[in-house]
C-alpha cells in the first residue's frame, strides 16, 4: 500500500480495497495492537499518578465516609423527588399546567439520581439508605413559593455534590462522572426554575 506526498492543490489517490495485500492488513494489525498497549501503559500511568496524589487507593475519602456522604445525597434526592412531585400536584393558578408538567419531569430526573446513587454505594461495598431528608420536605402552596423553595433547594444539591466531588479522586472514574452528570442535571433544574420565576419579556 503506497502512499505519495500531496503537493499544492493535488489531491490524494484514493486507495482501492483491491490494493490492500495481506501484509498490509498484517502489519495494519501490528500497528493497532501497538497503539492499544501505549494506551493501556498511559492509563496505567495515569492510575498510578492518580493513587501517588488522590491520597489513599480509589478515593481520596476511605469507603465508610464516601458511602456516608452518598448515603445523604440519597436521601436528599428522595425528598426532592417527594416534594417535587407534591409541589406539581397542587400548584394552581396561571401557567399552572405548564409549571406542573415540568416539575414532574424534574422529580422523575431526581429518581434517576437516586438510582444512579444507590449503584455507586453498593459498589463501594455499602448499603443504599431508604430514608428522606427531612430537610427536603418544605412545603409550598403558592407559584412564587413552590419556586422559590425549589430553587433554594437545587443550589444546596448543587453545593452538596460539589462538596462530594471535591473529596473524589478522578481514579474512580465512574462515581467521579456520575456525580459530575448529577450536578450537570441540578444546574439545569436551577436554570429552567428561574426562568419560570424571572421570564424573559
Amino acid at each position: 500500500m503506497k502512499f505519495s506526498a500531496v503537493r499544492g492543490s493535488e489531491q490524494p489517490k484514493k486507495v482501492n480495497s483491491a490494493d490492500i495485500t495481506l501484509q498490509d492488513i498484517a502489519l495494519l494489525q501490528m500497528i493497532r495492537v501497538a497503539f492499544e498497549e501505549q494506551s493501556l501503559k498511559a492509563v496505567r500511568s495515569l492510575q498510578e499518578l492518580l493513587g501517588a496524589s488522590g491520597g489513599i487507593g480509589e478515593h481520596t475519602m476511605d469507603n465508610p465516609k464516601l458511602v456516608d456522604a452518598l448515603n445523604q445525597m440519597l436521601a436528599q434526592e428522595h425528598a426532592c423527588a417527594i416534594r417535587y412531585a407534591t409541589h406539581a400536584a397542587i400548584i394552581a393558578g396561571p401557567y399552572s399546567e405548564t409549571v406542573s408538567a415540568r416539575l414532574k419531569e424534574i422529580g422523575t430526573d431526581e429518581l434517576l439520581h437516586a438510582e444512579k446513587l444507590r449503584d455507586r454505594i453498593l459498589a463501594l461495598g455499602g448499603k443504599p439508605t431508604m430514608e428522606v431528608s427531612a430537610a427536603g420536605l418544605k412545603p409550598a402552596a403558592t407559584l412564587e413559593a413552590i419556586l422559590d423553595v425549589n430553587i433554594a433547594e437545587e443550589q444546596a444539591a448543587i453545593r452538596g455534590y460539589i462538596g462530594v466531588l471535591e473529596g473524589l479522586s478522578m481514579s474512580n472514574v465512574i462515581l467521579f462522572q456520575t456525580i459530575q452528570e448529577i450536578i450537570r442535571d441540578e444546574q439545569e433544574h436551577l436554570e429552567e426554575l428561574d426562568a419560570l420565576k424571572n421570564p424573559k419579556t
